[in-house]
């Protein structure tokens, strides 16, 4: 893809506000969870769900690994 000249700033600044508008959403909803909860139900329930899509990228590949090799040509 080739940007022309003219659109680069523009488009640059469409980067940035998708890059920056999501962090600036999450960073605010974070704080409220931080100050309504405990801290160790907070890193309970960001741990768990670290964890569960670690886990759910890693299983079909180990799923894989655990077949039985197959005798003969395919």
């Amino acid at each position: 893809m080739s940007l022309k000249v003219e659109s680069a700033a523009r488009d640059m600044g469409a980067v940035l506000t998708a890059n920056t508008a999501p962090l600036i959403v999450f960073t605010l909803a974070g704080g409220v969870v931080g100050d309504r909860f405990s801290r160790r139900l907070v890193l309970f329930v960001s741990h768990l769900g670290a964890a569960v899509t670690q886990s759910g990228r890693r299983l079909p590949a180990a799923l894989r690994e655990l077949r039985p090799p197959v005798l003969g040509p395919a």
